[in-house]
């Protein structure tokens, strides 16, 4: 056996054998991976190329203090009950100034930095970093960071929690971007969008070839690239993995399994808010259930049930939706 498939092997058995028995990603292996395979096709028709260019300049400018305010508005608007001012004073959440336009970045960077949040557990104590690069962009990752401060335990985040927390930080973020548009901030909304679903997409990329070797292993107990060709009709996903093996870069399939299903739990509870504003209760009540509740009591607060049938149309419909939304631009 080759020394990166042996690594592979190694690899995947040691995280099983670590891994609860009870454990709904391992045990729903072939959802998922039918999931990212959809992401991966409806998506990659979004992009016509990997990265697409940011016009920098040209996002409005915006001032902490306005941020917050506006900040303050929405979670109003929206019913969303959050006092942002107490945590900002008692230092649980700040804001990093970052100097987006006068520090020499790569490209590469900037876009890091325009979507940098950090949301830190220690000690049973919560804290969220935002950076403040001075732009109106700064509002919907905000947003997003605070979705998931909101149900932070007082202990580590269970596999439930972070299975779920993903979904309600896109689906609040999308809500934010309707808001921003309603200011008149069309091409920022536009700009974050694309940011966030392109994210998403590479996401659901990388998690592919890692949800087939472990339906591989647990199928045979084994990993061969003839076994990997026999059964996927490819070897691509299988050099991609030996590839990343030998640069000492592993994609952890659980993290990986956040965002795609983040991608349609997302976008699918967005859209429920679209049709009713009252749907807001259900993504407080998740939040507020989130840390007691199973995988599927946490659905039936969503209004969704097994991820069967019948629930898999509802969210194809909606990413495909979205997708058409993000083709032609209609904001």
């Amino acid at each position: 056996m080759e020394e990166e498939t042996e690594r592979i092997y190694r690899l995947i058995n040691n995280y099983l054998i670590n891994t609860s028995e009870n454990d709904i990603v391992i045990n729903s292996l072939d959802v998922f991976y039918y999931f990212a395979l959809n992401v991966k096709k409806l998506l990659s028709d979004c992009f016509d190329k990997k990265e697409f260019d940011i016009s920098y300049s040209k996002i409005t400018k915006m001032k902490l203090l306005d941020k917050v305010d506006l900040i303050k508005r929405f979670y109003q608007k929206n019913d969303m009950i959050f006092d942002l001012d107490h945590c900002i004073k008692n230092g649980t959440i700040e804001f990093r100034y970052y100097d987006f336009f006068n520090i020499k970045n790569s490209d590469a960077n900037k876009r890091i930095n325009l979507t940098k949040g950090i949301v830190l557990q220690k000690n049973g104590k919560t804290n969220v970093t935002i950076n403040d690069n001075g732009l109106v962009t700064d509002i919907p990752l905000t947003i997003h960071e605070l979705s998931h401060f909101k149900n932070s335990p007082d202990t580590e985040r269970s596999l439930i929690n972070w299975l779920f927390n993903e979904s309600l930080a896109v689906a609040e973020e999308l809500i934010c971007l309707d808001f921003l548009k309603s200011l008149g901030y069309h091409d920022e909304a536009k700009l974050w969008l694309r940011l966030r679903y392109s994210s998403l997409l590479k996401s659901a990329k990388q998690a592919i070839p890692s949800y087939q070797m472990f339906i591989l292993f647990k199928k045979f107990g084994a990993i061969s690239d003839i076994n990997y060709r026999l059964y996927f009709k490819t070897i691509d996903g299988y050099n991609y993995l030996k590839k990343r093996i030998k640069e000492g870069i592993i994609h952890p399939i659980h993290k990986l399994s956040f965002y795609v299903l983040a991608t349609y739990l997302g976008t699918y509870m967005y859209y429920e808010y679209h049709k009713d504003r009252s749907f807001i209760k259900n993504i407080e009540n998740l939040h507020k259930r989130i840390n007691d509740s199973d995988f599927f009591t946490c659905l039936k607060l969503i209004n969704l049930h097994n991820l069967e049938k019948e629930d898999i149309k509802k969210l194809m419909k909606a990413l495909s939706k979205m997708c058409n939304r993000l083709k032609n631009d209609t904001h």
